[in-house]
């Protein structure tokens, strides 16, 4: 029997909110048995369009890279993200890229070689997959485009988003008084109210354009801990003062359970639905360990190696909030997108109007108790326009003096001939 007690520093990420499909199963055998069944989920069956295991691959490989970014900045605080909701939105404005910024893109979300058609269609397979309701889960995922008035966005980034990501377009002067306020509702209304301000009310936008993701779960445990078994109970700190929390328990039977050198590991089940199995991982470092131990080894050849298998034993957790305003400028620019950000930009997919971006915001909520979790991530990813280039300076040449010539690949800056003239006369 192994006996988890989260009295210690807990982690509650790395697609800490998982759907373990079929596709998936390759990488990990071991099954999970919830012991509470829902109402099968109302998923259309469609067929598996080319491409979709390369984008569940790239999904956990940007996560994975995303997460190692945004902790760099903010060591030993609490943290939590959405790999899926970061992904969705970059995707999106993903189709309007190109030239370098669409290569670059390409390498920071691992796509590979996958196609723009395939992304899409594996995109939308995935999402209507993942989005299916029942009566004890729930997964909402809405994309939007939002698209001023005045800025002429290119149909066919309009369309792929439209059929590739589900998007809602939206056509509204982003630049009146109300246009943050209406932005706000929508995150609100697709987010359940745990995500009710995306954008301040009171500032005036300059924006162009915005790309919105909205991700929402909510999920029952599949073995609930009984409130009366929630006592206080004292939390380690990272420097080793205690803290009490309420601490909830419950024993747990045929779980996913993982022990390294390094950490021990437990999957806990919501109720599932017939077709998707959603998991909470939770990541303990062994005693004597910092976090930063466990989260070190959190890399793709790792997870991908992990055996994991059944365990049985009890569990004590506590109950927790957590929400977190991350701006993704930086990370991204650790993931090689600094260009974005920049008159280098080129996004001229999305407009025949050279944009940079402006806006690159995450926002999520995450509730843990004794029925089960809520959670909720919107990203939003904002452009304006480019500045003027400066006017072209005017020059009167007369090359009537001993000069240097040279004959050059550019790009390469590779000097193919060079020359001095002295007299142009004599050979």
């Amino acid at each position: 029997m192994h006996k988890l007690r989260y009295t210690g520093t807990i982690l509650t990420l790395a697609l800490l909110l998982s759907a373990c499909s079929n596709t998936s199963s390759k990488r990990d055998p071991t099954p999970l048995e919830p012991q509470t069944k829902c109402e099968l989920s109302t998923v259309q069956a469609l067929p598996t369009p080319t491409g979709y295991g390369a984008l569940l691959e790239a999904n956990t490989q940007f996560g994975l890279r995303f997460f190692a970014e945004v902790l760099k900045d903010k060591p030993n605080q609490n943290l939590f993200i959405s790999p899926y909701s970061a992904a969705q939105a970059m995707q999106m404005m993903y189709q309007g890229a190109g030239g370098d910024t669409k290569a670059k893109m390409m390498a920071a979300l691992e796509l590979g070689e996958l196609s723009n058609e395939n992304l899409n269609s594996s995109n939308a397979y995935l999402m209507n997959w993942l989005s299916g309701s029942s009566n004890c889960v729930t997964l909402n995922i809405a994309n939007s485009v939002w698209l001023d008035d005045a800025f002429p966005a290119r149909p066919k980034f309009v369309q792929d988003n439209k059929v590739g990501f589900q998007a809602e377009i939206r056509n509204l002067d982003l630049q009146g008084m109300d246009a943050a306020k209406t932005i706000n509702d929508w995150a609100k209304q697709k987010t359940s109210g745990k995500i009710p301000q995306l954008l301040d009310p009171d500032k005036k936008l300059e924006e162009v354009f915005f790309l919105i993701n909205a991700t929402y779960f909510k999920g029952k445990w599949s073995s609930p801990f009984k409130p009366e078994k929630t006592v206080d109970a004292p939390f380690t700190l990272e420097g080793g003062s205690t803290k009490t929390v309420k601490l909830m328990n419950v024993a747990l039977e045929n779980v996913g359970y993982l022990e390294t050198s390094e950490f021990q590991a437990v999957r806990l089940p919501y109720q599932s639905d017939g077709q998707r199995t959603f998991i909470m991982e939770l990541y303990l470092p062994k005693a004597g360990k910092a976090l930063s131990s466990v989260l070190e080894v959190q890399t793709f050849e790792n997870v991908q190696s992990w055996k994991w298998e059944r365990g049985t034993g009890p569990l004590a957790l506590p109950r927790f909030k957590l929400e977190t305003t991350l701006p993704l400028k930086t990370a991204l620019e650790g993931l090689g997108l600094g260009v974005l950000f920049t008159d280098l930009a080129n996004l001229s997919g999305i407009s025949e109007v050279p944009t940079l971006i402006s806006t690159a915001l995450q926002k999520t909520f995450l509730e843990v108790n004794e029925a089960g979790s809520e959670a909720a991530a919107v990203t939003i990813i904002g452009g304006v326009p480019t500045a003027a280039p400066p006017p072209a300076k005017l020059f009167n040449l007369r090359f009537d003096r001993p000069f240097l010539l040279k004959i050059r690949e550019y790009r390469s800056s590779t000097d193919l001939f060079v020359g001095a003239v002295y007299d142009p006369e004599s050979k």
